[in-house]
C-alpha cells in the first residue's frame, strides 16, 4: 500500500488474490508507518487512497480499509475514500475520549471532502465482562451516543485466542470459531452485510 500511495504501483499490482474464498487483500508493512511524513510533502494527499481505489471499486461488493488508531494522514485518507465508518472502541474510559475526537474528524471530513460519509456504528471490542469498569464504559457510550449513532449490541469480548489467531497468520474463525468474540463478530458482520441479527 506504500507504493500504491506514492504512486508506484496501482492498486491492482499489489493485489494478492484469493486469500480466502472471494476474498482478495492489498497488503502492507513497516513501511505504511513512513508515509505520514511523505503523504504531508505530496499534492492531494488527502485524495490518495480514493483515487487509488476508485479503478476497483465495481469489483467488490464490500472494501474494508483497516485504518490506524489515530487522526493522522492516513485515517484522513481512509474517511475520504469510504462510505461507511465502522469505529471499534476498547472498553477503557481513554477510547472514548478517542471516539469523542473521531466523530469531530468525521463531522468534519463531511463538510469539507466526503459528503456521503456515514457512521455504521460502534463496536465493543477488548470487553472484559468481569469487571464493573468496561461495563460502565459500554453503559455510559450508549448513554451519551446511543441515540446518535448505532451501538453494535453483541460485545466483543477480550480472549487469548485472538492473538494467537494473529500470530498464526489466520482468522480467529479458523483457530477458535466457537469463542464468544468470534461469534461476536460473526453476528456483526450479518447485521452489516444483511441488515439483520439473525
Amino acid at each position: 500500500m506504500s507504493d500504491v500511495l506514492t504512486g508506484e504501483r496501482t492498486f491492482s499490482e499489489i493485489l494478492v488474490r484469493g486469500v480466502r474464498p472471494g476474498l482478495d487483500l492489498a497488503p502492507s508493512n513497516i513501511r505504511l508507518s513512513d508515509m505520514e511524513l511523505t503523504l504531508v510533502n505530496m499534492r492531494f494527499r488527502e485524495l490518495k487512497l480514493r483515487r487509488a481505489i476508485e479503478p476497483v471499486l465495481g469489483s467488490y461488493d464490500f472494501i474494508l480499509l483497516d485504518c490506524p488508531p489515530n487522526l493522522g494522514l492516513l485515517t484522513v485518507n481512509g474517511l475520504i475514500a469510504a462510505n461507511q465508518v465502522l469505529i471499534p472502541m476498547t472498553s477503557e474510559y481513554l477510547s472514548m475520549l478517542g471516539v469523542s475526537l473521531l466523530l469531530k474528524t468525521v463531522t468534519a471530513i463531511q463538510a469539507e471532502g466526503n459528503p456521503d460519509l456515514r457512521i455504521l456504528g460502534i463496536l465493543h471490542t477488548r470487553f472484559k465482562r468481569h469487571t464493573v469498569h468496561a461495563r460502565e464504559v459500554v453503559e455510559r457510550t450508549e448513554l451519551e451516543l446511543g441515540d446518535q449513532i448505532r451501538i453494535f449490541g453483541p460485545t466483543v469480548n477480550e480472549s487469548t485466542r485472538f492473538p494467537e489467531a494473529t500470530g498464526q497468520g489466520r482468522p480467529v474463525f479458523e483457530v477458535d470459531p466457537d469463542i464468544p468474540g468470534a461469534l461476536a463478530y460473526r453476528q456483526i458482520a450479518k447485521e452489516i452485510a444483511y441488515g439483520t441479527s439473525n
